[in-house]
């Protein structure tokens, strides 16, 4: 009897063990499973995460002229174009200017007009100069920018201008006419210019060797 009692004891532990160790395995196995999911979905989240690193970079790189340029609140921007008219303070005549911003910082254009002046009452000089210039914008560098309140109203910019200046004299003096003068010719030159903005689309300006190579006073509208 105690035999039997034995031999059922031991055929029932033998069971019991026999399904703990499948219910073990399986859990086993489920773990892993788990495991092995999320360690393929961490791969795909940083790879995406690695891609959207990339693109970034990639974007910043592009526009890297904003890391030390910005028109925020400035009155001259990339894509402005300025038509500007006015006259030399000396000599008499006019002049027409057209700029256009290539960059946040940097501007190019060209412009014509015609003067003249007499000189020892024997002469009289009159111009026709045709330039082309560019010019550099300080008060959009990112590192100014804050510091000049002003600059949605004031734009200050300096650069170079070149072209050719067509001239010719008229003698004006009594008695035997002098030899010809020599007039016009290529020109190279530095200029300085201000223009001041009492409304978006207009603005009073002044250069310094724009166009005529002398001081002029003008107006003009941004488009």
């Amino acid at each position: 009897m105690h035999r039997v009692l034995l031999s059922i004891s031991l055929v029932t532990f033998l069971s019991v063990s026999a399904g703990a160790e499948e219910d073990f395995s399986d859990a086993f196995s489920d773990e892993s499973s788990t495991e092995s999911t999320m360690e393929t979905t961490t791969t795909e989240e940083t790879s995406e995460t690695q891609e959207v690193d990339f693109s970034s970079g990639s974007s910043s790189s592009s526009g890297s002229s904003s890391d030390w340029a910005t028109s925020s609140g400035s009155s001259y921007a990339k894509g402005d174009m300025n038509a500007t008219i006015g006259i030399p303070l000396w000599p008499f005549g006019f002049y027409a200017a057209f700029d256009y911003g290539f960059h946040d910082c940097i501007s190019g254009g060209g412009g014509s007009g015609f003067y003249g002046y007499s000189y020892s009452t024997l002469w009289n000089y009159r111009y026709v100069p045709i330039v082309f210039r560019a010019a550099f914008h300080p008060f959009n560098l990112a590192v100014l920018a804050d510091k000049i309140p002003v600059r949605d109203k004031l734009d200050v910019y300096a650069g170079l201008a070149t072209g050719w200046r067509i001239g010719w004299a008229t003698w004006e003096g009594s008695g035997t006419k002098l030899s010809d003068p020599d007039v016009g010719g290529f020109m190279f030159r530095e200029y300085l210019g201000i223009r001041f903005y009492p409304t978006d689309w207009f603005y009073l300006t002044a250069e310094e060797g724009g166009v005529t190579w002398t001081v002029n006073i003008g107006v003009g509208l941004k488009f």
